[in-house]
């Protein structure tokens, strides 16, 4: 994504020659991005930075705090800047990680503000997707316009399902994009309760917002 004249990645995916063979389908250089934010530790999520920072050693990559200390060793062997995050922080103007949150599985969300509002990027939603939501309220002044990524709800019963999308609505949240670790139930109530509000995601997807000035 581009915001303030930089390029991010948030995750890299499991493999890095499939993301960098979709950075060139979408015309996008690995050269010129300049940060990388990991959500958390699963191999799923950070499996691409190998090959991108092979490519790109100026990288700044910023991760959860309780990361394996042997993580950052290999990066910055290339040249790239690790930053370890563990409370709420603004890693760029108007660019927000909610900090680690979660116990068994430790993981950091992304906010931006913009015009309509602020967006979250979640990568699973481990520690709870309401819990990142509520995070997120209390570090922002601006309502929640969107809130996109894994919601981890696939083992969700569907009052569990419906309980959350009342917590989203309550939480004034206008769009929601729900996709990876989701769920094929929990993306149907979603569509439903959001109706026009609700956005399919997917790789390629190109969503366009306008930066805000805070």
């Amino acid at each position: 994504m581009e915001w303030n004249g930089e390029t991010l990645i948030f995750d890299t995916g499991g493999e890095g020659n499939r993301l960098l063979s979709h950075m060139e389908t979408l015309g996008k250089d690995p050269t010129r991005v300049d940060m990388v934010f990991l959500s958390h530790i699963h191999g799923d999520h950070i499996g691409g930075l190998w090959e991108l920072s092979a490519l790109n050693p100026h990288l700044e990559v910023c991760i959860p705090k309780s990361f394996p200390m042997g993580f950052d060793g290999p990066i910055m062997a290339r040249g790239c800047r690790v930053v370890r995050i563990n409370s709420p922080t603004e890693i760029s103007p108007g660019v927000f990680s909610t900090g680690e949150m979660g116990v068994w599985t430790k993981e950091q969300s992304l906010i931006f503000v913009a015009d309509e509002g602020a967006i979250v990027l979640t990568g699973c939603a481990h520690p709870g997707i309401i819990r990142v939501i509520k995070r997120a309220k209390a570090l922002i002044t601006v309502e929640i316009y969107l809130v996109m990524g894994g919601y981890h709800l696939f083992s969700a019963h569907e009052w569990e399902i419906i309980k959350v999308i009342e917590s989203f609505k309550e939480s004034g949240v206008e769009w929601v994009c729900p996709c990876h670790c989701t769920g094929d139930s929990a993306m149907s109530l979603f569509r439903k309760f959001y109706g026009e509000h609700f956005i399919a995601g997917g790789v390629g997807k190109v969503i366009r917002v306008i930066r805000g000035t805070g």
